[in-house]
Order: structure tokens, then C-alpha cells, then sequence
């Protein structure tokens, strides 16, 4: 095993990225550094639809299909995604499509 792999954990990354849905909440709008999470948060929800499988989920390792699927992660994926839509912070034309076969496949398991 390297010493550095290089393992893109569905868990770890959905922290991440409702932490971030959090904090652009939490910051004032005037806060010098809102714009930078924005910006990483925008790059987040691009990098993990750019991951996601056809089935409406994303899996446990995001760029390994070969792992199993993340239910957990997913969720938190489908919740980040919607709310980060909702405040305005990403665009719904293109996002909400992703979110909604999300939500349909988590439901059905």
C-alpha cells in the first residue's frame, strides 16, 4: 500500500460537503472568505455529479464503481446538493435533475 493512497471515501466527502452547505449559511454574506467556500463548495457538488452512477448513487470509494453503493453518503450527497439549490449557491437547471433520481433511488433502495 502506498503511503499516500489515493482514496476518495463517499462518507469523508459528504461531511465535507454539507459542512460547507453549513458554513455559507453561517457566514454574513460581507465575510471576506464566503466567496472562497462558495467557490469550494460549487467545485465539491461538480466534482461529486461528475461521480455519481446512473443508478442515483454514488459509491462507497465515488470514482470506483467496482465498490459498493453508499447509501449513507448518498443521502447526504441528495441533502447537500438540495439545499446548496435551494440557498441559491449552485444552479437548479442543472443540479436538480441529479437530485431527484438521487432521492427516487434512495427511496427504492
Amino acid at each position: 500500500m502506498d503511503e499516500h493512497p489515493q482514496f476518495h471515501w463517499a462518507h469523508a466527502n459528504g461531511r465535507a460537503v454539507m459542512t460547507m452547505v453549513g458554513l455559507s449559511e453561517a457566514l454574513p454574506e460581507n465575510h471576506q472568505g464566503r466567496a472562497k467556500v462558495l467557490d469550494l463548495l460549487r467545485k465539491h457538488i461538480s466534482g461529486l455529479a461528475s461521480n455519481y452512477a446512473i443508478t442515483g448513487f454514488w459509491h462507497q470509494l465515488i470514482d470506483r464503481n467496482d465498490s459498493y453503493r453508499e447509501t449513507s453518503a448518498t443521502s447526504i450527497y441528495t441533502y447537500s446538493i438540495a439545499r446548496a439549490i435551494n440557498k441559491g449557491y449552485v444552479d437548479g437547471s442543472v443540479y436538480v435533475p441529479m437530485v431527484c433520481l438521487t432521492w427516487n433511488a434512495s427511496q427504492v433502495g
